[in-house]
């Protein structure tokens, strides 16, 4: 793609720019945080779940325009941003005017390729890139690699497997100049092919890049990335979470010694902690994997495994302990929820059902498919149905559901499957629902496919709000 300056707009945040078909926007957060888009004509800049203050959350900071006859630049008391008119490309410098990232414009410049954003940058020599969240692999400069976002349930992977357990597109780079930060806001599946390091080898270095560039692509929704100047990584990880917001600060035993495996008995997680105590070991938390459950069924609990629990609440009163839980709910009408052997109403199947709060197939009916109750280990196999975590309303009453844990004695939730893993093949990414599910509704629709990474994002919205009910007054 080739665009071009038209013409430009100095608007209240920034500058738009005429591209022909396609507008182009600078839009200043601070003095050394600016948002990047190219868009659709009338288009509105997209903000994904991800984003915690955004637009309207933020002073624009005192900005000038001047213009040359190939150049407009925008400056503020930090940064300048230079965009090059014949051939649109963004090049930010700092105060004294070194050049801290650029778009690579000997491919043409950023823009779309069959509906598909993209964007080349120019990396220097010397540059090193760090972030992307959980990698497979131990390193921590990312150039040569090949990054991929698609939340994939990724149990025993290798340094070679492209998908893991969360999407994370946002890297600092580092080099002479100091530090910058790229967000590339766009929850697609997204591939970022940093610049090659030809001193490294190996089956990981996989990128498609060559040493002078590195560029990012995904498979649908916008371009729409932000930049952050450093020149310190503590300056740039600041802005990023001004942006998405930080963590609020966990109690010290989330933080502390867990210990969790798959398949415990009744009888080992009371005494494992115990023996703990014994050898004196430290042990702050123990978790409860979904064996713990009636077959499966969410929001249920064994009487053996409660008698369990009471245990450990009496025999080691400071151990905290934690309940494994997963979004996949048995398509069952009874369950025995309060582990006294007898069956009664599965409250979360029928509600769910009553109130359509399945997320869809293609062909807009319930989406049913294989998880954990439906393996030859449940007594009873069934499918599964799941929640759509996107509506505010389901996310609220999931959150109700939580009273099950925190009447029966566990102090903390741990969210699994929540990529979300669905065990099944499809047309195009295996091991989760189909990319032509549905979720929300009316204007607020989507597919699977742009949803998916924020899928068990918003699966957290919804359990972090049960503290809010159930505990208001604890740090979760």
């Amino acid at each position: 793609m080739k665009l071009s300056v038209q013409d430009y707009e100095i608007l209240e945040e920034g500058v738009r720019f005429n591209l022909g078909e396609y507008d182009g926007y600078i839009s200043l957060f601070n003095d050394d945080f600016a948002r990047v888009s190219i868009l659709e004509e009338d288009e509105e800049e997209y903000e994904s779940r991800g984003i915690a203050n955004g637009r309207e959350e933020w002073d624009t900071p005192y900005f000038s325009v001047d213009e040359t006859a190939n150049t407009i630049a925008i400056d503020t008391e930090t940064i300048t941003v230079e965009v090059k008119k014949d051939l649109f490309g963004v090049k930010f410098l700092d105060e004294t005017g070194n050049v801290i990232n650029e778009d690579y414009l000997e491919k043409g410049t950023s823009g779309y390729e069959e509906g598909k954003p993209y964007a080349y940058k120019k990396a220097d020599s010397d540059e090193s890139f760090y972030g992307f969240g959980e990698q497979p692999e131990l390193t921590l400069d990312q150039r040569g690699k090949k990054i991929e976002n698609w939340n994939t349930d990724q149990y025993g992977y290798g340094n070679t497997n492209d998908y893991v357990y969360t999407s994370v597109p946002f890297f600092v780079g580092l080099k002479d100049t100091g530090a910058y930060g790229l967000f590339f806001d766009n929850p697609s599946h997204s591939v970022f092919h940093m610049a090659d390091d030809p001193n490294a080898s190996g089956e990981s270095y996989n990128s498609q890049a060559e040493e002078d560039y590195y560029y990012f692509l995904a498979d649908g929704g916008q371009l729409t990335y932000y930049f952050a100047y450093g020149p310190e990584i503590s300056d740039v990880l600041e802005r990023y979470t001004d942006l998405t917001g930080t963590i609020p600060l966990p109690p010290k035993w989330a933080i502390a010694y867990h210990q969790s495996k798959w398949e415990y008995s009744p009888e080992e997680l009371a005494e494992v902690p115990q023996r703990y105590r014994e050898e004196e070991i430290p042990l702050d938390a123990m978790h409860f994997d979904i064996g713990y459950m009636d077959d499966y069924r969410v929001f249920t609990i064994q009487g053996t495994h409660r008698e369990a629990l009471n245990t450990l609440n009496e025999e080691v009163p400071e151990l905290k302990t934690v309940a494994v839980n997963d979004p996949g709910v048995a398509v069952d009408e009874e369950a025995d929820v309060d582990g006294d052997g007898k069956d009664e109403s599965y409250g979360p199947y029928l509600e769910g059902t009553e109130n359509e709060y399945w997320t869809k197939n293609a062909s807009g009916d319930t989406f049913y498919g294989p998880v954990w109750p439906t393996q030859d280990v449940a007594d009873e196999p069934t499918d599964a149905v799941w929640p759509d975590f996107s509506r505010s309303e389901v996310r609220e009453w999931w959150a109700d559901q939580h009273n099950v844990f925190f009447d029966a004695g566990f102090d903390g939730i741990k969210n699994d499957m929540g990529e979300p893993a669905v065990f099944q093949e499809n047309d195009k990414y295996d091991w989760t629902m189909p990319a032509d599910n549905i979720h929300g509704t009316g204007a607020d629709t989507m597919l699977h496919e742009e949803y998916h990474n924020m899928y068990g994002f918003d699966y957290a919205r919804a359990s972090r709000k049960a503290y809010d009910i159930y505990k208001p007054n604890q740090r979760p």
